[in-house]
């Protein structure tokens, strides 16, 4: 009973494993989606939020945060119907977090080369072409 009403703050706790926001004002299915980043969460309780009374709140909670195993308290055992819920947004947040997956790799993949190249003292030698051009 904390009037809370979205879920944000949370940046910082990457091992994020238990979050418990029952009884407040959490009314948007975004707040879901927004757990998204949080891979170790298990166990999610948003018991007593009005998002918790919607149709779709199970099925979503399924479809965005596939790892949850325990839900408002309750081992989390989902029908069929619930598994196969797909929400369209859901595409668009994949696709999303595949780009920056494969933007993150390539950055890094960057990071590696550029540290063996200081260490080969050939630093800036690999990107001088592309610097010259632009």
């Amino acid at each position: 009973n904390n009037l809370i009403s979205s879920i944000d703050g949370l940046d910082n706790l990457k091992k994020l494993q238990i979050l418990s926001l029952g009884e407040n004002e959490i009314s948007s299915s975004v707040a879901i989606e927004s757990l998204r980043p949080y891979k170790s969460l298990r166990v999610l309780n948003l018991m007593g939020n009005p998002v918790a009374k919607k149709d779709n709140y199970v099925a979503s909670v399924i479809a965005f945060l596939p790892q949850i195993q325990y839900l408002d308290y309750k081992l989390l055992q989902p029908t069929a119907q619930q598994r196969d819920y797909h929400p369209s947004e859901l595409d668009d947040i994949l696709k999303e977090e595949k780009k920056k997956g494969e933007e993150e790799k390539l950055a890094m993949e960057k990071e590696v080369l550029a540290k063996h190249d200081e260490k080969m003292n050939v630093a800036g030698l690999r990107t001088l072409f592309e610097d010259m051009l632009t």
